[in-house]
């Protein structure tokens, strides 16, 4: 047996040299990895920027947002939208009796072959039920509409202070106090 030593690979019969273009000292695929490398890199660039800038730009959303749900509530928006749900409720019920005694009108005219007339002097009742229900919302869709008018306008007259405020601020900025005086903020009472 040879000793581990002694054996040796012989060396490759004949090397491959292949003449690859150049262009600039790079071949063709250093130019395809150095094109597809900056992309990816420009790609990540553009993303980060693009991130940055979105959360600078959104960051100010959560302030005034809060705001605008303060005032919504505090003006009295929130409740009448929800007096307004319930309007909307009674509406889908009136509508379901509607289709009720629509249904009622066929069983009669067809599996009992009541006439027309037979069959609406038998829903006479319930017509009378029907009509006294859907009259009942009355009151409270006049009521949903005059307090979404005050809320509305509570509301209004706030963002008009506001941006009153805003204005007195940029004048006084610009050194003009009598301008900035002449502006007047009606105080905004969010218990009326």
């Amino acid at each position: 047996m040879t000793p581990p030593e002694a054996v040796t690979t012989p060396p490759p019969g004949f090397v491959l040299h292949k003449k690859r273009l150049r262009f600039l000292g790079l071949t063709v695929e250093d130019c395809i990895r150095a094109f597809f490398g900056g992309n990816a890199l420009m790609s990540i660039v553009v993303l980060t920027l693009i991130t940055y800038f979105l959360f600078r730009e959104g960051s100010g959303f959560f302030g005034q947002n809060r705001q605008n749900l303060e005032v919504y509530r505090q003006a009295g928006l929130e409740y009448v939208d929800y007096m307004r749900q319930q309007s909307e409720d009674h509406t889908a019920l009136t509508r379901y009796l509607s289709d009720v005694r629509l249904r009622a009108l066929n069983h009669y005219a067809e599996e009992k072959k009541l006439s027309f007339e037979d069959a609406n002097a038998a829903l006479a009742p319930f017509d009378e039920f029907a009509g006294k229900f859907g009259d009942a919302v009355e009151p409270l869709r006049g009521l949903v509409s005059d307090l979404g008018d005050v809320a509305t306008a509570i509301k209004t007259k706030f963002i008009v202070n506001v941006d009153n405020k805003e204005e007195r601020r940029l004048l006084l900025g610009e050194n003009t106090t009598a301008l900035a005086a002449q502006l007047h903020f009606p105080g905004v009472f969010f218990a009326t």
